[in-house]
C-alpha cells in the first residue's frame, strides 16, 4: 500500500521525463527482482518491502510515467488487464495462498512457479472484474 502512494505522488510530481529515464528505472526494477528471485535464501522477510517492493515501486514508476509520456497503442489484453487491476489487486491475496501450495507440489521451477502465479492472479482478476465488479458498478450507479 505504501508503495502505490509513493508511486501515485511521483506520478502526480514528475510532468514529464525522457524516455530514457524510463527505461532506466524498469531495467533496475527487473534486474533487481531478478537478483531477488534468484538469492531468495540470502534475504531476511522482515525487510521484503525494500527487496521486492522498491524494484517493483521503480518497474510500476517506469511504466507508468513512459505512459504519461506517449501515445499508447491499444492492446486488448492489456487493456483488460488494466481495467481490472482494482479487482485483481482485491482477488490476488486469495489466490496466491492457495494456488502457491498446489503449484508447490507440482513444481520446484521458480520460474514456472511464479509466472504460474502470476498467470493465475490476472485471470483472476479479470474474471473478478467481469463477474463481479462491472455488475457492482452497474448496480450503484442506477
Amino acid at each position: 500500500f505504501s508503495m502505490g502512494s509513493i508511486a501515485y505522488y511521483l506520478y502526480n510530481k514528475i510532468k514529464t521525463t525522457h524516455w530514457f529515464i524510463s527505461f532506466t528505472l524498469l531495467t533496475i526494477g527487473i534486474t533487481a527482482l531478478v537478483y531477488q528471485q534468484s538469492n531468495a535464501g540470502i534475504f531476511d522477510l522482515k525487510y521484503r518491502f525494500l527487496y521486492a517492493g522498491v524494484p517493483m515501486l521503480l518497474v510500476l514508476i517506469s511504466l507508468v510515467l513512459y505512459e504519461k509520456n506517449t501515445r499508447m497503442v491499444k492492446l486488448s489484453l492489456l487493456e483488460k488487464i488494466g481495467f481490472s487491476s482494482y479487482s485483481l489487486y482485491l482477488s490476488h491475496a486469495f489466490v496466491l495462498s492457495p494456488s502457491a501450495k498446489i503449484i508447490s507440489k507440482i513444481t520446484t521451477n521458480p520460474y514456472i512457479f511464479s509466472c504460474t502465479l502470476v498467470f493465475l492472479s490476472v485471470i483472476i482478476g479479470i474474471i473478478c472484474y467481469k463477474f463481479i465488479e462491472i455488475p457492482l458498478n452497474k448496480s450503484v450507479l442506477k
